[in-house]
C-alpha cells in the first residue's frame, strides 16, 4: 500500500535522479513506431502531448495538473495553447519548487501555477476546472476511486480527464519484477488492463482505454538505462554504486519482460 507521505519523501529525495534520467518530462516515452527506440527526449515530449492532445483544449480553458512533477508536462501545455491557464498539484515540496521556478524561467509564470497537495483532497471548489489529466501519477495514490471522486469533483461537465496508468499482461512470467519495481518506486500495478471498469466512479465515463505498452515499455527503459550509463558517475553519487547496478539490472530485465501494460485512459465529466 502506498501512503501519501511516503510518496512526497521519494520524490523529494529522488529528485536529482528523476531529472537526471528523464530532464522535464519524469515519465515513459512514446514512439508511434514500435520498432523504435531512438530520440529519447522527443519520445518523452510526444508522451506529453499524446496526453494533452486527449484533453481536446479550447481557448480559456482552465486545466488541473494531477501529480505535476517538476512541471514540464504543464509548461509544455502552456507553450502549445497560449490561451490556458494551467495549475499544478504533488505532494513533493521540492517538486513545487522546481516547477515554479521552470515556469518563471521558460515566461509561462502568469498562466501557470503550482501547489502542494494531495491528489486525494483536492484544495479547489467544485467544478473549477475544465479538463484534468494524471500522466503518470495516479499509480502513486493509495485509493484510485477515491482520486478519480476528487477529479470528478473538480471538473466541469463535459470536462475530460486523460490519465496513464501501468497494468499487468497476461504474461506472468516475471511477476516478482513487477513486485520489486512497484515497491522501489512507491506504487501499485493494476492486475489488468481491464481495471478500471470497477474503478469508475458515478460521475465518470470512459471515453477511450488505448493499450500503449508496445509504443513506451521496451524503449522507456532501454533509454533510461542509456541515459544512467552516460551519467554513470553522477548516477552512483546518487544511488550508490550497488543501488546503481540493480537500478541497470531491473531496468533491464523490464525493457525485455513482457508483464508490465502501460495504459491511456480518457474520461468525460456527465
Amino acid at each position: 500500500m502506498t501512503t501519501t507521505g511516503a510518496v512526497g519523501e521519494h520524490y523529494d529525495s529522488m529528485i536529482d535522479y528523476y531529472e537526471l534520467l528523464f530532464g522535464a518530462q519524469v515519465h515513459f516515452g512514446y514512439w508511434p513506431n514500435p520498432e523504435d527506440d531512438g530520440d529519447f527526449p522527443g519520445a518523452l515530449l510526444a508522451m506529453t502531448d499524446l496526453v494533452v492532445g486527449e484533453l481536446d483544449v479550447r481557448p480559456g480553458a482552465r486545466v488541473l495538473d494531477i501529480g505535476c512533477g517538476t512541471g514540464g508536462p504543464a509548461v509544455r501545455l502552456a507553450e502549445r495553447y497560449p490561451d490556458v491557464r494551467v495549475v499544478g498539484v504533488t505532494v513533493s515540496e521540492q517538486q513545487v519548487y522546481r516547477a515554479t521556478a521552470r515556469a518563471q524561467r521558460t515566461g509561462v509564470a502568469d498562466r501557470v501555477e503550482f501547489h502542494q497537495a494531495d491528489a486525494m483532497a483536492l484544495p479547489f471548489d467544485a467544478e473549477s476546472f475544465d479538463h484534468a489529466f494524471a500522466l503518470e501519477s495516479i499509480m502513486h495514490v493509495p485509493d484510485r476511486v477515491g482520486a478519480l471522486e476528487q477529479a470528478t469533483r473538480v471538473l466541469r461537465p463535459g470536462g475530460r480527464l486523460v490519465l496513464t496508468d501501468v497494468f499487468r499482461t497476461a504474461d506472468r512470467g516475471t511477476a516478482d519484477l513487477v513486485t520489486g519495481f512497484a515497491e522501489a518506486n512507491i506504487l501499485t500495478v493494476l492486475p489488468d488492463l481491464s481495471a478500471y471498469d470497477t474503478l469508475v466512479p458515478a460521475g465518470l465515463t470512459v471515453t477511450a482505454v488505448r493499450d500503449i505498452t508496445e509504443n513506451s515499455r521496451r524503449a522507456t527503459f532501454t533509454n533510461v538505462v542509456a541515459a544512467g550509463r552516460e551519467r554513470h558517475e553522477s548516477l552512483v553519487a546518487t544511488l550508490g554504486e550497488e543501488s546503481t547496478e540493480l537500478f541497470y539490472s531491473m531496468c533491464t530485465a523490464l525493457a525485455a519482460a513482457g508483464n508490465l501494460g502501460y495504459l491511456l485512459l480518457t474520461l468525460t465529466r456527465s
